[in-house]
């Protein structure tokens, strides 16, 4: 199976404070490219515990403070939900792997959870296009690219379906 995931990233305005994580999309799909099922959840900074001044802080989802403290989740429970689609896939696919999981691992620790596993075919869509997609509506847009007959997906993926 494949795990397709996008972070969204709280960056602070001050140098001193950590980049945190606001929201957390993923998708897993079958070997057949087929979804099995797909997330998206805001982290809420107050249950998370974020120690981040508010003025200046940009979201890249577009969020506020204010929204993910109504929306969000605690980034524990995100991060174990994540966790258990994480430990069924063999290959993950995000806009760049080792800084997608770099935040992760960083809030896991930070949570005192881990995966149990580690996934090695991991793959960054930097390495295979300049193209840039929004990311903010969804993971749709960046899954097709991927997975679409004649589209611009991975020479040894043979996809077979589309969205």
């Amino acid at each position: 199976m494949t795990l397709f995931f996008h972070p969204f990233l709280m960056i602070p305005k001050s140098a001193d404070e950590s980049v945190r994580l606001a929201r957390l999309d993923w998708w897993v799909l079958s070997d057949e490219w087929r979804i099995i099922r797909g997330y998206q959840f805001h982290i809420d900074p107050v249950a998370s515990g974020w120690e981040m001044t508010e003025d200046g802080a940009v979201c890249e989802s577009g969020d506020t403070f204010d929204r993910l403290a109504v929306v969000g989740h605690p980034v524990e429970n995100v991060l174990r939900k994540f966790i258990d689609d994480h430990d069924v896939c063999q290959t993950a696919i995000a806009v760049d792997a080792d800084a997608a999981f770099a935040i992760l691992i960083y809030e896991a620790k930070k949570a005192g959870i881990a995966a149990t596993k580690r996934i090695t075919d991991r793959r960054s869509l930097k390495d295979y296009t300049d193209q840039r997609f929004d990311m903010k509506g969804g993971l749709k847009p960046f899954v097709e690219f991927f997975i679409k007959p004649g589209g611009h997906g991975f020479p040894e993926f043979n996809p077979v379906t589309t969205l």
